[in-house]
């Protein structure tokens, strides 16, 4: 492992940490770092595992803060998802089976950072009024994150025959998909937080 990996390393270790003061910072900031520490790490299994690890290490910091969330509902839709996750994980080191993270995926993180979001911008602690409420964000931050799976654990394409777009799409998904990831979520979270003002002056 040479200068650059063990200082990113160290990085993924140390940035999460800034989730126990400041959990939406340190969850973007950690984010950020495991987005872009696979040039350093490398991309074979070795680094699949270790990344996982990481990443479950970063995410139990921020299910410890959720504790602390006063939507009940909220509170345990998430902690449920990070669960479920993690169980997953898990079943993956287990089997060696990658496509079982499509049927675990990640919809702790996305939903941590949409209520934290909407609590600084409405003032408000509770996002999951009803039953529709919580069906529409789940389908914008959990299909994201089904897409992201398949193209990343399940779908390898061939370079010979697929569309160089596509390669570059599965190859840099992080990026390449940052509408799906952030337009509807943004949509949705513009809408909770203007019904919650307007609920607040009636």
């Amino acid at each position: 492992m040479d200068e650059a990996a063990i200082i990113l390393l160290a990085m993924r270790l140390l940035v999460p940490l800034i989730i126990l003061r400041f959990p939406l910072t340190g969850v973007l900031l950690s984010a950020l770092v495991d987005v872009n520490d696979s040039a350093f790490l490398g991309s074979d299994v070795d680094y699949q595992q270790l990344d996982k690890l990481l990443d479950t290490y970063y995410l139990s910091l921020a299910a410890l803060t959720a504790l602390r969330w006063k939507d009940g509902l909220a509170r345990r839709i998430a902690l449920g998802a990070y669960a479920w996750r993690s169980f997953g994980v898990a079943l993956v080191f287990l089997t060696d089976q990658r496509w079982l993270l499509m049927v675990f995926p990640n919809f702790f993180e996305p939903l941590f950072v949409f209520y934290l979001l909407y609590v600084y911008l409405s003032k408000k602690d509770r996002l999951f009024t009803s039953g529709w409420v919580v069906a529409i964000v789940a389908a914008v931050l959990l299909i994201p994150k089904i897409v992201q799976e398949y193209l990343l654990h399940i779908y390898l394409p061939a370079p010979d025959t697929t569309p160089v777009w596509a390669v570059y799409l599965v190859d840099h998904f992080a990026w390449a998909a940052l509408p799906l990831y952030v337009i509807p979520p943004l949509a949705v979270l513009v809408v909770c937080v203007l019904r919650a003002k307007k609920a607040a002056r009636l």
